[in-house]
């Protein structure tokens, strides 16, 4: 096959380099080799032969960029997928007679050979394991392979046999094996001669089978098996169950969470409660139908009536909280009806004696009534002469104090007008004063004034002084064109596939959807997104792509993106704003632009968020200025459900409304000449990092602004929480165990950012590709790398401990992005005392 014929290709390739070389000039090694095994044309998959590639069956890749081969292959590992672009240098007398440039800045489309990760969707990739069926089903996980596994789900290999598809989850040399939701987490088992022509065995730079992958195409649905497994975990069984009890009886949110915990107390408790084969099958059974539900119930209470210490527990459950239910049942028993009549009888007597004794004191009372009321008599006639004498004494002493305060009234107005009146005498004398003043400074002007207008046209004077008393024209905002919105309505899939071909296609830039999907929520759901990396890495460049991409960046009156560049001094949001000058009782701009932008803004608020568009703001290196200094007015403002009056004000009575459309850029530099972000701000932000490697402005042309907009309708109901939007378990649990890791080290992670990861969680696991082993975790890695590692700040044994244990949970295989940072924040910390920061340089 012709070399031109792979040309715009995807290939997967093994991807090697020389560990061994050493330049002799001091430089790093530049120079890589990939091994092209796969030609994939759609759902067909042709082997390459390595003779297309002469003589070792290889290309040799020459880096540009910055990166050295070991960069390479630590970023992408060795299995890659790579795409030919340009024409090779040829080499007719060497080992590699095709050379390429790899150059990360130029992107996908422009590199002359294209490099990045193999993605393993589509693909299930073959274990061989030394254990049988029974003993997998029994201990439930194997041991950890010797090689990296590159896809999110597997197939186990043993005698013959296949078995599988499972999820997985490695953790401390154990690969825990999981069933897969889609599949009713059950397996099937397959006769694996069946499927030998469809296996794709990838072998090293060295000819030696290294990895085994087979189409999902090649392999039915475990339900189309004629054995099969069933692979359900007792925690989803148990939450299914709960899940199904709620559906049928109406039980609340707290009720189920409460019921969850409890059964899952019940499990850890060891010996308290087994649950067996048998007893999940009783449950599976449970789930089919209402009879059935109400027969395992009673199933399951027997069984707990034979053991001694949950029929104890059972007992005082239903004493404390449910007598009242069955105390009409509990009277019929016998015995227990006897001694109730005996406790009947004995009422009976006391209320005969209780009777008696009434009786006894109602005589009692008649006696000693006569001689009561004549003493009450007596009583009350002294009674009325008191209060007659008490009456007379208090009209008297009301009228001394009216007296009193008559008298001080007096006193105070003699004295407020012998005040007034020395008050005025001085005034006299003032005025007389300042009329002498007065009568000279006129006749010292009307001097000059003379002489002025000696020398001055006439017409210009009158022009000039005319000029002075000119108001300054109010410009009326001009009202948002619906007309500039996209047509028909745009879902996730619609903006991140827009945004994405906008990136690559018209800014030539590297982003993968997840990227895309992860700018969206980031600016959707927070008030502000900050962009944070060295000077140079694309940080402004990308803010103008994204709002180009959404349709914001289109000419006045109707542009929708203003760009502000953060000077130094500022201390205020006035300082880019505007303010009241109650001097000249007018508004001041300091910037133009934005201040019709606010003001604009002002008269959306409480619009209909399906016919406008949202407006974004760019804060331009918002750290050379202390950002929560100068942007404090609108922190307050980031909880968009906490405050119900959204506005700043600007002195005066003047104040902007903030409608919920607007949203805030920031790009950061981290150098000398920067502030840093403090925790509030960090509290609220999002912080997405960017790297040399991913953007750059390495090509310089006009991007023009895509024709329509996207509504900010559209992108709420994208990319906020819905109702049905929930997080998937293996990212739940996973995020569980992180927070664990924070709590062992008394270390908090505040409320306002667990909500943050939560919601971005729920919507990302929506809309993010998850079907590789690095994006299985894609949501909680973006979420977590960007909101929770931006807050690490400390020093000491317990901050270094902290770091190894994310980074035991955090791997850069599960999530690479978390853990790269996390490495970078540990080698810093190695030669800075011990000083764990996420922003460092």
């Amino acid at each position: 096959m012709d070399f031109k014929q792979y040309r715009g290709k995807n290939i997967l390739a093994w991807l090697s380099y020389n560990a061994n070389y050493e330049d002799p000039y001091g430089g790093v090694n530049r120079v890589c080799y990939v091994y092209p095994r796969v030609l994939m044309k759609g759902a067909d998959y042709d082997l390459v032969d390595p003779a297309d590639f002469p003589t070792l069956g290889r290309i040799e890749v020459r880096i540009q960029g910055g990166d050295s081969a070991e960069d390479v292959y630590s970023d992408f590992g060795s299995l890659v997928n790579i795409r030919i672009n340009g024409d090779p240098y040829l080499n007719y007398d060497g080992k590699n007679m095709y050379s390429l440039k790899y150059n990360p800045q130029y992107g996908r489309a422009s590199s002359e050979i294209w490099i990045e990760t193999f993605s393993g969707k589509g693909f299930y990739q073959i274990i061989d394991v030394n254990s049988s069926i029974d003993q997998l089903r029994s201990e439930r996980s194997i041991s950890e392979p010797d090689h990296m596994v590159r896809t999110t789900l597997i197939l186990l290999r043993y005698e013959g046999k296949l078995y599988g598809p499972f999820e997985y989850d490695t953790k401390e040399g154990t690969m825990i094996l999981l069933g897969v939701k889609d599949y009713q987490y059950s397996i099937g088992e397959y006769n694996a001669m069946t499927y030998n022509d469809d296996l794709l065995v990838i072998e090293d730079q060295d000819g030696e089978e290294a990895v085994i992958l087979i189409p999902k195409t090649s392999i039915p649905t475990p339900e189309e098996c004629s054995v099969r497994y069933d692979w359900i975990s007792e925690k989803t069984l148990i939450d299914s169950f709960i899940d199904s009890l709620r559906v049928e009886n109406s039980y609340t949110r707290e009720q189920v969470r409460q019921l969850k915990d409890t059964v899952q107390q019940l499990i850890e408790s060891g010996d308290n409660v087994q649950f067996t084969e048998e007893r999940i099958a009783k449950i599976q059974e449970l789930l089919q139908g209402i009879e059935q539900k109400e027969s395992c119930v009673k199933s399951i209470v027997q069984y707990a009536l034979t053991d001694n210490n949950m029929k104890q527990s059972l007992a005082e459950e239903v004493a404390n909280n449910y007598f009242d239910q069955i105390q009409n049942k509990v009277i019929e028993i016998s015995s227990v009806q006897k001694h109730v009549d005996e406790l009947k009888i004995q009422e009976a007597a006391l209320q005969k004696n209780i009777a008696a004794l009434q009786e006894s004191d109602k005589a009692t009372k008649e006696a000693e009534s006569e001689e009561d009321s004549q003493k009450v008599s007596e009583l009350t006639q002294e009674l009325e002469s008191l209060r007659a004498e008490n009456k007379t004494l208090s009209e008297k002493v009301d009228l001394r104090e009216e007296i009193d305060k008559l008298i001080s009234e007096r006193d105070q107005l003699k004295s407020d007008r012998d005040k007034a009146k020395d008050s005025y005498n001085q005034q006299l004398i003032d005025n007389n004063e300042l009329q002498k003043q007065f009568d000279s400074t006129l006749k010292a002007f009307n001097d000059r004034a003379t002489q002025t207008a000696r020398i001055l046209d006439s017409k210009l004077l009158d022009k000039i002084l005319r000029g002075i008393g000119d108001e300054p024209t109010v410009e009326v905002p001009v009202p948002f064109d619906g007309a500039l919105l996209h047509k028909e309505s745009m879902d996730y899939a619609n903006i991140i596939g827009r945004v994405t071909d906008f990136i690559h296609n018209k800014a030539h830039r590297d982003a993968t959807p997840n990227d895309v999907a992860n700018y969206l929520i980031c600016i959707t759901q927070g008030f502000i997104t900050t962009f944070a990396g060295e000077p140079g890495t694309g940080k402004t460049s990308l803010c103008n792509i994204l709002a180009k991409a959404l349709g914001l960046a289109t000419n006045a009156p109707q542009k929708r993106f203003v760009d502000i560049s953060v000077e130094r001094g500022w201390s205020s949001h006035k300082d880019f704003i505007g303010y009241y000058n109650p001097l000249s009782k007018k508004m001041e701009r300091s910037n133009g632009e934005v201040f019709d932008a606010f003001e604009l803004m002002d008269s959306e608020y409480g619009c209909d968020s399906s016919k406008i568009a949202p407006f974004i703001i760019l804060l331009d290196e918002a750290n050379l200025s202390p950002i929560e200094h100068y942007w404090a007015a609108f922190l307050r403002n980031c909880d968009f459900t906490s405050v119900s009056n959204r506005s700043i004000p600007l002195g005066g009575v003047k104040s902007f409304k903030l409608p919920e459309h607007l949203r805030f850029l920031a790009t950061v530099n981290f150098d000398h000449t920067a502030e840093e972000l403090s925790p509030r701000f960090l509290d609220r932000s999002w912080v997405i990092m960017l790297e040399p490697t991913r953007i750059d402005d390495g090509v310089e042309e006009e991007i023009d602004n895509v024709e329509d907009m996207v509504s900010f309708g559209d992108m709420r109901d994208a990319f906020s929480v819905a109702e049905d939007d929930v997080i998937d378990e293996v990212i739940q649990d996973k995020w569980n165990a992180i927070q664990k890791v924070f709590r062992d080290h008394s270390l908090q992670i505040m409320p306002r950012n667990q909500k943050m990861v939560k919601n971005y969680c729920a919507v990302g696991c929506r809309c993010m590709e998850r079907d590789t082993p690095a994006t299985k975790y894609a949501p909680l890695d973006y979420a977590f790398s960007q909101k929770i590692l931006p807050t690490i700040n400390g020093n000491g044994e317990n901050y270094r401990l902290l770091i190894e244990d994310l980074l035991k949970e955090c791997t850069m295989q599960n999530m690479p992005i978390s853990a790269k940072h996390l490495e970078r924040m540990k080698r810093i910390a190695e030669s800075n005392m011990g000083f764990y920061q996420f922003f460092s340089h």
